[in-house]
This record gives structure tokens, sequence and C-alpha cells, in this order.
């Protein structure tokens, strides 16, 4: 008995000397540079598409594209800013179209050659089809990657 009384009576200085819980942490805020990059491709990506604009989602390499006229949002996990829009030189005709970049598709690297071409296409991961083949390259290797790609929408 003697036991639970003490027990009973050091309880509260027990809980005293818990310490003070600690707020969580704020969560950090984008970058600017982030956020600026982002809301370049967001702008780029809101003019409305037109007849020759088309968004290609490569799954080796992990690189997305999509244009608008003859500039191009990239969206990559290699390096440097995950999204960006760069400046193509457009070429082809009625049934090819090739995208010839300034710039790596990664920042650093040689530039790209994306070709686009009207032909039937199954994307072995989803199994959904499109009228169109695109090829990721560069001058040396110009369709190392292949893909299906589809009209921007």
């Amino acid at each position: 008995m003697i036991r639970l009384v003490a027990l009973t009576a050091l309880v509260p200085f027990l809980a005293a000397c818990e310490p003070e819980p600690t707020p969580d942490a704020e969560p950090p805020l984008p970058q600017p540079q982030v956020m600026e990059r982002e809301n370049e491709r967001l702008g780029h990506l809101a003019g409305s598409p037109r007849a020759g604009d088309f968004k290609v989602n490569f799954s080796e390499p992990f690189i997305q594209f999509e244009n608008r006229g003859e500039e191009m949002s990239i969206s990559q996990p290699y390096g440097g800013p995950r999204y960006r829009v760069v400046d193509v030189m457009r070429g082809g005709d009625e049934t090819t179209w090739i995208f010839r970049g300034l710039e790596g598709a990664v920042p650093g690297e040689e530039p790209f050659i994306l070709t686009i071409e009207k032909l039937p296409c199954t994307n072995p991961l989803t199994g959904d089809q499109t009228g169109y083949v695109a090829t990721l390259g560069t001058s040396l290797e110009p369709r190392k990657a292949r893909s299906c790609a589809a009209p921007a929408r």
C-alpha cells in the first residue's frame, strides 16, 4: 500500500520531466528557379495546340516532350532543371516531323533530334495505340530511342 501511495505521488513529477513537444517543421518553400521553370512550362503549354504539335513520353530514357510550334517543353529527371522550354528547329513534311534541339534533352548532352512519323504505333507498356512513331537521338545516333507520339491536346 505504501508503494502504491509513493508511486501515485511521484507520477506528476515524472510527467513534468518530459520534454515539451516540438512543433512540426514548416515545409520548405519551392525554390524560385524551380517555380520560374514550372511557370514557363505551364505558360508554354497553355497555348492551343495546332496541327504538327505533339506529345511524346519515352520510357527509357524517361523524358517527356511536348511542342507548340518551334518551342519544346522537356520534362526529365536526370540533371539540370526538371522542366524547361527550349527552342527547336522544325522541319519535315506532311508525314514526318523533325525537331532539332539547339541543346541536349538533358543539359550538357549532345543536341537532340526528335523525329515523328505518321505510322501506327502500339505502346508496349500501356497497349495504347496511336498513329505516330517517335524516335529520339542525336546527329550521331538519330534513332536511339523509340516511343509512340500523339497530337498535343
